[in-house]
């Protein structure tokens, strides 16, 4: 992800995405996940733990979610992610579901023009997660 689009969130998500707080308990996180000390993580796995992440933010994060992003995230095929792509996948995750949540909000509350606004935001962030993630 860019940082045009991480500046896109709400002051208050961003500085916590980006927060030595956040470092730390993303990595104790890890730590208590992988149980099996493999140093990598599968969606199943990390469910908990970016749920409890964004834990008072605005919007939901889903097993859907985490299940998209392992993929992208995921070099080696394995359907895991390492600890060194989890702080990286977590903050993508939670830009991911606020965007989704702004768009769904814009499409029920705001008129054509706002909702534009919104779509634009969404392609931007998947466009920057796929040229970063996907690109050989």
């Amino acid at each position: 992800i860019t940082n045009d689009v991480f500046e896109e969130l709400p002051d208050d998500i961003r500085e916590y995405l980006f927060s030595a707080e956040f470092a730390e308990d993303a990595r104790r996180l890890f730590g208590e996940l992988d149980r099996d000390g493999n140093g990598r993580l599968t969606a199943e796995e990390i469910y908990p733990c970016v749920a409890e992440l964004a834990r008072g933010q605005p919007m939901q994060v889903t097993r859907a979610h985490c299940e998209q992003f392992v993929a992208v995230f995921d070099k080696t095929g394995k359907g895991a992610i390492s600890r060194e792509e989890l702080i990286t996948y977590i903050r993508t995750v939670v830009a991911w579901a606020w965007a989704e949540d702004t768009v769904e909000r814009a499409s029920q509350e705001a008129t054509d023009g706002e909702v534009g606004d919104a779509d634009e935001l969404a392609d931007m962030l998947i466009s920057a997660t796929l040229d970063r993630y996907c690109s050989d």
